[in-house]
């Protein structure tokens, strides 16, 4: 309870840690009072400002409410503005709150009706309490004085008890004691007998004399930018701002990065009355630099089993660290990563990041692709049925994934037969339990590369019992593509599944006579719930023309959390059409669609809203428009077109409204 006890503190277990920044980069801001206190302090404060000075006072509500409210009704409507010390006790009390000056007259507060005596707290040394007549406990008004000494036995059994009703703060006391030095005269005879003990500056009773108390008003202990007034003020010094400033407004400290180096802030919280908060208040600043790439990762395509070495080059002193489909690489972290036997699984877009301190860069994606120039697949992977005829025209080649029995894995390339017009189509089940069909046509090679591998085993959603799948999260990667190759993924699902029944004819469009619902393939179980969409991560695209023949992915979910999702095809223009269902990107994720040219117009989202979890726009490039439609699903189930709910940009640039065309 005694006053001089509250002076700025750290907070407990509180320390400034040492901080990196960027050049040239965004500020840091800390809040200062996430840091310093002023201990013991919860009740409302007031600040005193005389002409001895400033102190505080925290006022007891819990101790004495009423008297509380009552002293606060007179600071908040400034009854003690340009009020007087009318009295002072040397080694007793100071008293004021009673008159205040009119121009030159010295006149009596208003005062309110008397508040209801509250006495429980004694009244020892820098407390302050109500004054009141001898009329009885309950009559004090406006009139406060500040406790100089330990005053208990005289004014804890007085009376009823004089109300204690708060408490100086920090050294606040040197103020009122320094008013309790100055000379007391008797000017009862010019004033009345409240001023028999009046301080004065000087012997005779002029204004300039007067023992003046500014004001009193209720502060917060933090400071803040509508009030300069408050308990505590921050300052911080920067020992070298060429490296970092440091600048306070009320209680928020902004770090600006300005150069490379090092140097130390130093931060200092102070009270009214200059003290000041001990303990490690300096900490150290470094600046860094953004790393530069003078190299990037060139894209690659490699022949299977070939060796190859890709590289990089940064910044002097950047650590390193590669990635493939946005997960690092264990190991990989300097300039060049080395493929002494080109497999399926190191197919993928790869990406380096250079970091120091804090700053970080991240190269372009580089598509890494496998070349089969023989055979047809490469990999964990079989064919198990080829030249099949389909209702709709074409001939097939089956091929199912699988995995590795020694890593693990799942990760297949795969041709197929152009000089014969066939397709090759590639199944495994997906995040959602769903059969995916992968089809490719023409030139060039398909890698699929799967996460979160398991299996293989029989579908849950389908009657297949003798056929084992495996199940993950595909990435697609094409190299050695041209315009004539053709890439498509969907689920099997009623529209997409051939029906022996002849139930729906799969050749024919849909119609009430031939509804995908009534398709009686065996396969389908009764009274399963199946998503009707394909989820994949991405599929990355390299051409020897730099061309494409088509990419339809309208039943298709590209989600990922990390790397680029959606389709990454730089420099590929793409000669027929892009159907997208959607694009989600999560976490760390980039969604993107990124291609070298499409059909105007023939850019399609299929159902979908472009809606990233993870709040990121989409990266484009070689779009006119991005037309919203309806489309189905694997099933024939109807997705109404929905309106554009991400946001392009091009080369950093919002076009948004210049590339969505939303539904009419």
């Amino acid at each position: 309870m005694l006053a001089q006890s509250t002076v700025p503190a750290l907070k407990s277990g509180v320390t400034f840690s040492a901080r990196t920044l960027v050049a040239g980069e965004a500020p840091i801001s800390l809040h200062l009072s996430d840091y310093f206190e002023v201990p013991g302090v919860t009740g409302t404060v007031v600040q005193f400002d005389t002409i001895r000075g400033k102190f505080n006072a925290e006022l007891l509500s819990a101790d004495a409410p009423k008297t509380v409210t009552n002293f606060l009704n007179y600071t908040l409507r400034g009854a003690y503005t340009n009020s007087l010390v009318h009295r002072s006790v040397p080694g007793f009390v100071i008293q004021g709150g009673g008159y205040w000056l009119n121009s030159s007259t010295i006149t009596p507060i208003t005062t309110d009706p008397a508040v209801q005596n509250e006495f429980k707290l004694s009244n020892v040394r820098g407390t302050l309490a109500m004054a009141k007549t001898a009329q009885g406990p309950d009559t004090a008004t406006s009139q406060w004085f500040i406790n100089l000494a330990d005053n208990h036995a005289a004014l804890d059994s007085t009376n009823g008890g004089y109300t204690v009703f708060g408490r100086v703060l920090g050294t606040g006391m040197t103020i009122a004691d320094s008013i309790a030095a100055i000379p007391v005269y008797d000017a009862s005879s010019q004033l009345g007998s409240a001023f028999k003990e009046m301080p004065l500056t000087g012997s005779t009773l002029v204004t300039a004399n007067l023992v003046m108390v500014h004001s009193v008003r209720a502060v917060p202990v933090y400071p803040n930018l509508a009030d300069a007034g408050a308990v505590l003020t921050f300052s911080a010094l920067s020992a070298n701002t060429g490296v970092v400033t440091a600048e306070v407004v009320g209680s928020t400290l902004t770090l600006r990065p300005v150069a490379a180096g090092s140097t130390t802030v130093t931060v200092a919280a102070t009270d009214t009355n200059g003290n000041q908060a001990p303990g490690q208040t300096s900490f150290a600043v470094t600046v860094t630099t953004t790393p530069v790439f003078t190299t990037q990762p060139a894209a690659r395509s490699i022949d299977a089993g070939a060796s190859a070495t890709l590289t990089v080059a940064a910044t002097a002193g950047a650590t390193l660290q590669w990635y493939r489909n946005g997960r690092a690489l264990s190991g990989a972290t300097t300039e060049g990563v080395s493929i002494t036997s080109m497999e399926p699984r190191w197919a993928g877009l790869y990406t380096v990041v250079a970091r120091s301190g804090n700053a970080a860069a991240r190269t372009t994606p580089a598509i890494v692709g496998l070349l089969l120039n023989e055979g047809k697949v490469f990999g964990t992977a079989e064919e198990v049925g080829s030249n099949i005829p389909h209702p709709n025209g074409n001939i097939f080649d089956q091929v199912l994934l699988q995995k590795s029995a020694t890593t693990g894995a799942s990760a297949a390339s795969i041709r197929a037969d152009y000089a014969q017009n066939q397709i090759t189509r590639t199944s495994f089940i997906g995040l959602n339990d769903d059969i995916v069909q992968v089809e490719y046509s023409g030139p060039g090679t398909l890698s699929i590369l799967m996460d979160s591998v398991s299996g293989p085993a029989t579908p849950t959603k389908y009657n297949q019992p003798d056929t084992q799948y495996v199940r993950g999260h595909a990435s697609i990667v094409i190299t050695g593509a041209n315009e004539n190759s053709h890439v498509s993924v969907f689920t099997v699902g009623k529209l997409t599944a051939y029906d022996p029944t002849g139930a729906f004819d799969i050749s024919k469009p849909i119609s009430s006579t031939n509804n995908p619902a009534n398709n009686g393939n065996p396969i389908f179980k009764s009274g399963e719930s199946y998503d009707g969409m394909a989820i994949i991560a991405r599929i990355s695209i390299r051409s020897t023309d730099g061309k494409f023949g088509s990419i339809r992915t309208a039943d298709t979910l590209f989600y990922d959390d990390a790397g680029y999702v959606g389709i990454y095809a730089p420099g590929v223009t793409v000669v027929d059409r892009v159907v997208i269902g959607d694009i989600n990107a999560d976490g760390g994720a980039t969604p993107a669609i990124i291609l070298g040219g499409s059909p105007a117009e023939l850019t399609l989202v299929t159902g979908g809203d472009l809606h990233q979890n993870n709040g990121q726009p989409i990266q484009i490039s070689g779009i006119t428009k991005l037309k919203f439609q309806a489309g189905t699903d694997s099933h024939g189930n109807t997705l109404p077109a929905q309106k554009n709910q991400g946001i392009l940009h091009q080369n950093g640039v919002n076009v948004t409204a210049q590339i969505a065309v939303n539904p009419q």
